[in-house]
């Protein structure tokens, strides 16, 4: 690729110090020019002091945003960037080495592409042995092809994207605490631009682990998209949408049982494991989304 354009990394950390360290290592040693790309670093809040850390890496640097919420940081991560090309991933996530570059020649080689999403890899603490909720992510976690192929858009854990986009389209929905990025890649892609999945632009993830670490993410998740209805529609259609999902996830309760009966290699015990996982999620999913419609103020775990 000639004439490389710089590159502005944008990560916003919420008291994961030791995490953030292991992925700003990973950053370090990337296979892209080290004068070609920044780190930034957006401290939301945190109780615990990330400015040491950060100060180990040429390449980044930190600022403060005191607005809760991911996508508040990073939208100040966006207000401060020098890149042509952004790309975006989360303090819990180590990049492979060859994470910008792949993810840049990808972006730049699909001239119609506005967002590349890259592979999501899992890890886990022992992979043999999972734990009931280890084996739920194993079967579920990050479908990232099926999510841009589908659904038009692209977790920013790994996600690649011009600049002159947010010029375009403006930045994340800030007042959102969950599915902000599902709401800027599809307006991205009503504006006509493609987004495309990258195999090799490949981070990996952490596996929840606990019950706790997982029901919450569905609770953030199932109120932030509530919270994205909200502030889309008028109160009857709103309504109506959030008792359409709650409907439909009902009535497909049973495919995603058989899913859980035939795909994988597990066993008996192991599905068994799954399928409570799977119940229990959907039960608090669907709790959480109603109860936000009824006027509840969602979560921000």
């Amino acid at each position: 690729m000639k004439n490389k354009p710089l590159v502005s990394v944008i990560i916003p950390v919420y008291n994961d110090a030791e995490r953030l360290e292991k992925c700003l290592a990973a950053l370090d040693k990337q296979t892209y020019p080290q004068d070609l790309y920044e780190v930034i670093v957006v401290d939301n809040a945190s109780d615990e002091s990330i400015v040491e850390i950060v100060n180990k890496y040429q390449q980044a640097s930190t600022i403060y945003e005191a607005e809760p919420g991911s996508y508040a940081a990073r939208n100040k991560g966006i207000t401060v960037a020098k890149g042509e090309i952004f790309a975006f991933t989360d303090s819990d996530c180590i990049p492979a080495a060859d994470w910008i570059e792949n993810g840049v020649t990808a972006l730049i080689n699909n001239p119609d592409c506005g967002i590349i999403g890259g592979k999501i890899k899992l890890f886990f603490r022992d992979r043999d042995r999972l734990t009931a909720v280890e084996l739920y992510e194993d079967l579920t976690a990050f479908p990232q092809k099926r999510h841009i192929e589908l659904n038009n858009f692209t977790p920013t854990a790994n996600l690649f994207t011009y600049q002159e986009i947010f010029d375009e389209v403006g930045k994340f929905n800030q007042k959102l605490k969950s599915n902000g990025d599902r709401e800027w890649c599809q307006l991205v892609y009503q504006q006509g631009y493609g987004i495309k999945y990258a195999e090799q632009a490949m981070v990996s993830h952490p596996a929840r682990s606990s019950f706790k670490q997982i029901y919450r993410r569905y609770l953030r998740m199932a109120g932030g998209r509530a919270d994205a209805y909200r502030d889309k529609y008028q109160d009857h259609l709103f309504r109506f949408k959030i008792i359409y999902e709650v409907a439909l996830n009902l009535l497909t309760t049973p495919k995603d049982i058989l899913v859980v009966a035939i795909k994988g290699n597990y066993s008996a015990v192991q599905r068994v494991k799954i399928l409570l996982i799977l119940l229990a999620l959907k039960w608090g999913l669907n709790s959480e989304k109603m109860r936000v419609m009824m006027g509840g103020a969602s979560h921000n775990y």
